[in-house]
């Protein structure tokens, strides 16, 4: 687990994370990604597999100014999940660009801060395989953002 942030204004910040698991032997555990704590593109824990990498960049500002109690992002999430003995693959050669994702799933969006006693959180995704792109995902969360 790796994560960066780096102010560039007032109360404004990037935010970085870099997530890398994996399980191995003979009673390896199952990893699970997605929900608005790992990957905000699809729905909670519907990414499974024994190794996963997940990739998250985050703009933090406040929406109003003088006050910390409501917040914006915008993001863009990535992630990849599989089993030890089947390697991900993470683009074919198909779509206007020349190629598409396949196994690494790329979701981005923007979201609401609000703190009003808890911690609330809103996030609108959209995934994405660089050729088409799913339907807006909504996700709520209670806590801090990572």
């Amino acid at each position: 687990d790796w994560r960066r942030y780096l102010n560039y204004r007032t109360r404004s910040a990037l935010a970085l994370r870099l997530l890398a698991a994996g399980s191995a032997g003979p009673d390896k555990q199952q990893l699970r990604l997605g929900g608005p704590d790992t990957f905000r593109g699809a729905d909670y824990g519907t990414l499974l597999g024994s190794r996963a990498v997940l990739g998250n960049a985050e703009v933090r500002f406040p929406i109003i100014p003088t006050t910390e109690l409501l917040r914006g992002v915008v993001f863009v999430d990535a992630a990849t999940v599989w089993w030890e003995d089947y390697p991900p693959t993470l683009t074919t050669s198909s779509g206007p660009l020349g190629f598409r994702l396949q196994d690494l799933r790329l979701a981005f969006g923007f979201g609401f801060r609000a703190f009003v006693g808890l911690p609330l959180r809103i996030d609108f995704a959209i995934p994405t395989n660089l050729d088409t792109h799913g339907d807006m995902r909504t996700l709520f969360a209670i806590g801090w953002d990572y």
